[in-house]
């Protein structure tokens, strides 16, 4: 069963049991072998190395990622326009240790690279390469007079153990291998890197790898021969140990013995999908998975490759290759469905959220989905009555009686809105639906959209939520409505046009409900809209900040500062309390009253945020994202901290994680195809995670198996 304390204020931490969605561009282990590190969509998640469990996602947005040398802590660095900044997380309680900024001239060619250990830095600018420590940004040393490949960051290599780097050399044309600790060039081979090619080297310094697509070259750096019989490569990868070396190309991997050469194993990740297995003959191909896109050998001699997914949208799946037994296991695969609305019911039972045609209407006491309701296209936006009891929700078509839907919240029947009212019809130019709100009377819903025809109104419709009967059209705006609002005290309506992006614009309406007249346009603001306080709106103002606008009075109140990317959505803690905002970078930003000063900043999501509702007291919030995910967030006085993440799949497929394990709804069937488990001997068939970590990955039993081959 699901935990309870999701509901009751007290959630626990998260786990998140699933392959990344998007790219996954960088993959590490710690040094202990315990933990692993993931990067995809610039998201990281730390798993557990022998479960495959992941322990906890960081909400920040990295570049790269490692582990320092005690296997505590993990660094994450990212590039900016002024340099450098490195964020340390505890990996165990996933609370940030600290932050550096480490300012460099970016300039072509510039690029950063982290070393392993987590202490120090490498700017490459092309022609020379800087020695940085991270904790002061002093420069250490720096190396000189690199070749002009130095200036892509495939031809900059450092040893798994953070101890030694390599770079090619301009004067000797070749690649130059140096000390990390004592600054000393301890060897020089005859090759160089290609961009576009790769390059690796061992621990301690020993063996350097260069791999472009017509072979790859194995140098011993003492003495500077090569082993020039091994196929070409994109991506070069040397075990801890510096004993064995993973060689890829497109969705190919091989893996061989440094010292001889020789092939210990490999696999085509496409033939392997479909039951096929034949040589490898180094050529690049299409394939179901994508490309590897990362690798990263475990303590135990395994490779878990991450790949970049060929459609938009499909989960990048981690596939785990054991050299030895030539078996390959898939941890997950799917495909995500975007998010693109969510909203809380006012007694926190419910949380309705729609990805694309379906609403599933979440029980949080229980851990599953007590309904799934369908439209006829993809849903816009939702709203909960006042009491809780009934559920709206627009999508995209035209107006008709598919489009704007309601249902009972205790058993999910369906509630008609008729097409026509006593003595009002609806005009025969019917809008696009945008957006929905109930009145806090709960005897009035609006709705709004925008017209299919150029010179039609723009109009609000106000239905009388007893009879589901339009009582009322509001016109005035000459463009898209996209978002509305009703005042607490329930005497004003707002509504919105365009977006809160200087290239856009927009403009805010303020209607009188007594009236029924529009009393007010104010063309400095502009949505996202959403009231804290009886009369304080919050707005967008244009140009990618917020505003607080008093509609009772029409005087600002305050403004708040912008963000990089222009807010989507904002929702203010009903106590006045907390703003939050979530950006179209999936960035999330938290206000604390007076409101005045930087905001607290957090990586939402790997996506655009769709929806954003804080809970009754303002102690959790939750965010939606085109990531696929919901996440739950618990509101501290200095930050934001994820708790727990839903996530949804094409087919109304739903996943819940939190520490106790992974929570699914009653269609269980459906969750084993979308998370499965491939037996390496016949990859149609899915197996249990418990079967497949006890036969394929717990490393005693892998030992075993091993001892016994």
């Amino acid at each position: 069963m699901f935990d309870s304390t999701l509901a009751q204020g007290v959630p626990p931490e998260i786990i998140v049991d699933r392959s990344p969605v998007g790219t996954t561009s960088d993959l590490t282990f710690s040094a202990d072998g315990t933990l692993m590190a993931s990067i995809a969509s610039g998201l990281v998640k730390i798993w557990d190395a022998d479960t495959l469990r992941t322990i906890r996602e960081l909400p920040a947005l990295c570049d790269s990622v490692t582990f320092t040398a005690d296997s505590q802590n993990i660094v994450c660095e990212s590039d900016n326009a002024e340099g450098a900044v490195a964020a340390v997380w505890s990996a165990r309680t996933g609370s940030l240790v600290n932050r550096y900024t480490v300012k460099g001239q970016r300039g072509p060619g510039g690029n950063w690279i982290l070393v392993p250990t987590g202490k120090l830095l490498l700017f490459s600018t092309g022609q020379s390469l800087r020695q940085i420590d991270l904790a002061s940004g002093r420069t250490i040393r720096e190396f000189p007079k690199l070749g002009r490949a130095a200036g892509s960051w495939e031809c900059i290599a450092v040893s798994n153990d953070g101890g030694f780097a390599a770079a090619p050399d301009q004067e000797t044309k070749g690649t130059a291998v140096w000390n990390l600790d004592t600054g000393a060039r301890v060897g020089i081979v005859p090759g160089t890197c290609q961009v576009g090619g790769s390059m690796a080297l061992s621990a301690r310094g020993d063996w350097l790898a260069l791999g472009a697509s017509g072979r790859t070259r194995l140098y011993d750096v003492r003495s500077g021969t090569a082993d020039q019989n091994l196929p070409g490569a994109r991506k070069l990868r040397f075990d801890p140990a510096g004993a064995k070396l993973a060689i890829i190309f497109g969705d190919d991997l091989a893996v061989v013995d440094v010292r001889t050469g020789g092939k210990i194993g490999g696999t085509n990740f496409s033939r392997e999908q479909s039951g096929r297995q034949t040589p490898w003959d180094g050529k690049d191909r299409s394939t179901p998975v994508g490309t590897i896109s990362a690798a990263a050998f475990n303590s135990d001699g395994r490779i878990v490759a991450g790949f970049s997914p060929r459609r938009r949208g499909d989960i990048s799946p981690l596939k785990v290759y054991d050299p030895h037994l030539n078996s390959v296991a898939t941890l997950s695969a799917g495909r995500i469905a975007s998010v693109h609305a969510i909203t809380l019911d006012p007694a926190e039972r419910l949380l309705a959220v729609a990805a694309g045609e379906t609403i599933a209407l979440w029980n949080l006491a229980r851990g599953r989905v007590e309904h799934f309701l369908d439209g006829a296209d993809q849903f816009q936006d939702l709203a909960f009555s006042p009491h809780g009891d009934t559920l709206t929700g627009v999508t995209t078509s035209y107006l008709t009686a598919d489009t704007i839907l309601r249902w009972t919240t205790a058993n999910g029947e369906r509630l008609e809105f008729s097409q026509q009212s006593g003595k009002l019809d609806l005009p025969p130019h019917r809008p696009h639906v945008q957006a929905v709100a109930h009145h806090p009377s709960a005897q009035i819903v609006a709705t709004a959209g925008r017209s299919w025809r150029e010179a039609a109104p723009h109009r609000i419709f106000l239905w009388n939520a007893a009879t589901g009967h339009v009582s009322k059209m509001l016109d005035g705006h000459d463009s898209d409505i996209v978002a509305l609002a009703f005042s607490p005290d329930g005497k004003y309506l707002v509504s919105g046009t365009g977006s809160n992006d200087a290239d856009e614009g927009g403009s805010v309406g303020l209607w009188s409900l007594a009236a029924s007249k529009r009393i007010a346009e104010m063309d400095f603001l502009s949505p996202p809209l959403a009231f804290t306080g009886q009369t304080t709106l919050v707005s967008g103002n244009g140009h990618g900040g917020l505003v607080l606008w008093d509609v009772r009075v029409r005087r600002i109140q305050g403004q708040l500062t912008g963000t990089a990317h222009p807010i989507l959505k904002v929702a203010a803690a009903p106590e006045g309390r907390w703003i939050a905002s979530g950006d179209a970078g999936g960035g999330l930003a938290l206000w604390s009253a007076p409101f005045q000063g930087e905001p607290r900043r957090v990586q939402g999501h790997a996506g655009e945020i769709t929806g954003l509702t804080f809970n009754r007291d303002g102690t959790q919030l939750w965010s939606a994202g085109t990531d696929g995910s919901v996440r739950l967030w618990r509101v501290e006085e200095d930050t934001l901290r994820l708790r727990a993440s839903l996530y949804f799949f094409e087919d109304e497929v739903s996943v819940v994680t939190t520490p106790t394990g992974l929570f699914d709804t009653d269609r269980l069937e459906d969750i084993e195809k979308r998370i499965h488990y491939v037996l390496p001997t016949d990859p149609s068939r899915v197996i249990s995670r418990e079967e497949f970590v006890q036969r394929f990955y717990t490393p005693r039993l892998l030992r075993d198996a091993r001892a016994a081959k």
